[in-house]
């Protein structure tokens, strides 16, 4: 905590702790309930050369910072003078929401582990491809994409939604996240290889636990090598975050975009609609810096439909890569009835995980573990894995 009294701290503390703890909900047919520094200046010199391969431009830009061993030679994105530089503390104020909580304006110092990595991803059989380190300009957006494999977390497609399942799944996910901006501060005993995974929720305007997450958000100094867009803008409060397309884009210029100048990969607000979303291409064209991956949600009972979605996403937004960063066991051709059906599950989560896992345009996939989903869904039950836990345990495990 920054300059507070003891008190005000603890109020915060407090109130993180109930927003995380609220954990996500399901219900209706697409209705969710709420989830659980200045930079350094340096000279550099810049060597750019370009060729053309068919019709993709490939670009490879290296930089060499002054005081690092000769030979080191170091790629990574650079910030366009068209990006807004990272937020300080002394900017955060003026981006703070309006609110009445009294609590809502306090702006804590909360940091999530450092899991700053290469600012590249792969490429898979879907898009063009090089043995070295590019960037890819493509026709469709102004996403700049660059080669490598750190797009899928330590290597492995497999996570969590949700932080309770973690000890229990640790050795066979590459990364989890909780909804919020810093896990490890609401699960700090999930320490470990998999990678917790920075989220902006929403814009700070639907709920006190929005707000608090918001200043989360706000007073991250750690670099984060991922971080997920809001938590279902297209749906309504409090269950998601509910963001009109021309305000999620202003907030993500503001205060995400920024990141991707430090190195930080940006996932795509995840829709609640799945593949009859209209939200997110009118987002899109309000924002002056894309996503580097596209996050989806997939609730339902059918692969069918698991493709389906999987087809519209990359299709509809340029062959992006796709994090899964939700997916449950959900009929939805009736509004949204969650499976009490144990052999059902147990079929859809084999089914779901190995097509995940064998289709490339799938870079990451998470089983959710929030609240909503049913008596039979939720991976862990008073401290133990159940059927269903176990059952996504022995599918990810002949993975990794």
């Amino acid at each position: 905590m920054k300059s507070q009294s003891l008190a005000t701290g603890l109020v915060l503390a407090a109130g993180l702790q109930t927003a995380s703890a609220v954990g996500h909900q399901h219900g209706g047919q697409h209705a969710h309930f709420d989830k659980r520094t200045s930079l350094e200046q340096y000279a550099t010199t810049t060597t750019t050369t370009t060729s053309v391969t068919d019709v993709t431009t490939i670009t490879t830009t290296i930089t060499v910072t002054p005081g690092v061993d000769a030979t080191t030679v170091e790629v990574s994105p650079t910030l366009s003078p068209s990006e807004p530089s990272v937020p300080t503390e002394a900017s955060s104020a003026s981006l703070a929401p309006v609110s009445t909580n009294s609590d809502a304006g306090i702006v804590a110092s909360l940091t999530i582990a450092d899991a700053l990595g290469s600012s590249t991803f792969p490429t898979s059989t879907h898009t063009s491809t090089s043995t070295s380190s590019t960037t890819i300009t493509r026709p469709f957006s102004s996403t700049t994409i660059t080669s490598s494999s750190s797009l899928t977390p330590n290597g492995i497609k497999a996570g969590s939604a949700g932080g309770d399942a973690y000890p229990f799944w640790s050795n066979h996910i590459g990364w989890w996240y909780d909804w919020t901006p810093v896990p490890l501060e609401h699960y700090p005993d999930n320490t470990g290889t998999p990678i917790p995974v920075a989220m902006l929720w929403g814009a700070g305007t639907v709920s006190h636990g929005d707000a608090l997450r918001y200043h989360e958000f706000l007073n991250l100094t750690s670099t984060p090598q991922y971080i997920l867009g809001f938590e279902e803008p297209d749906c309504s409060p409090p269950d998601s975050a509910d963001i009109a397309s021309d305000k999620g884009a202003e907030v993500w210029n503001e205060v995400v975009a920024p990141w991707k100048g430090r190195g930080t990969l940006l996932g795509s607000p995840s829709m609640c609609k799945q593949s009859d979303e209209d939200w997110l291409t009118p987002f899109e064209e309000d924002i002056t810096t894309s996503w580097d991956f596209t996050a989806i949600h997939i609730n339902t009972i059918s692969m069918d439909v698991v493709n389906k979605d999987l087809d519209y996403y990359w299709d509809t937004y340029g062959n992006r890569p796709i994090w899964v960063t939700e997916f449950a066991c959900v009929d939805t051709s009736d509004g949204f009835t969650p499976s009490e059906n144990q052999t059902q599950i147990n079929q859809f989560i084999a089914d779901i995980v190995d097509l995940l896992q064998n289709d490339d345009r799938v870079y990451a996939y998470a089983y959710s573990s929030g609240a909503g989903l049913g008596d039979t869904w939720p991976p862990v039950k008073d401290g133990e894995l159940t059927e269903s836990g176990r059952a996504y345990l022995d599918a990810i495990s002949k993975y990794a």
